[in-house]
């Protein structure tokens, strides 16, 4: 989910713009690896960070920045928690911490609409996806 974000912040009316994300993210996910540190090995910050930060519901008075101060708001607190991982809970190296990230797949434009059948082959792409332009008369 894009938006999973702590309930307990999202609440008390912290979210991605709030200047004291960054501080509270920290506490917890301090809080989270102390009680939690023990049961969960393989850690992540935030899931998909692009979608939290452009995908966001904004309306037309909203400043162009936003998506922008989201995420660096997003990219400070994922930086932070793992210095705090790395320094104070993962000692023994037997855990790892990252963060989500989603990524696009693009394929040359010459690749989908080439008649040549070795650049398809080449593209691994079925001739049914390639898409041919009409030729203008």
């Amino acid at each position: 989910y894009h938006w999973d974000f702590p309930a307990t912040l999202f609440l008390q009316g912290y979210y991605l713009a709030d200047k004291y994300l960054v501080d509270n993210f920290l506490y917890y996910a301090n809080a989270s690896f102390f009680y939690f540190g023990d049961l969960v090995k393989n850690w992540y910050t935030f899931n998909e960070p692009w979608c939290m930060s452009v995908l966001n519901d904004f309306n037309e008075r909203d400043s162009d920045l936003k998506p922008y101060n989201y995420t660096h708001n997003v990219l400070l607190a994922h930086a932070k928690t793992v210095e705090l991982f790395r320094k104070e809970y993962n000692k023994d190296k037997k855990g790892s911490i990252s963060i989500v990230i989603n990524t696009d797949m693009y394929y040359p434009c010459l690749l989908y609409t080439s008649p040549s059948p070795r650049d398809r082959q080449k593209s691994r792409m079925p001739s049914s996806a390639c898409k041919k332009k009409k030729k203008k008369k």
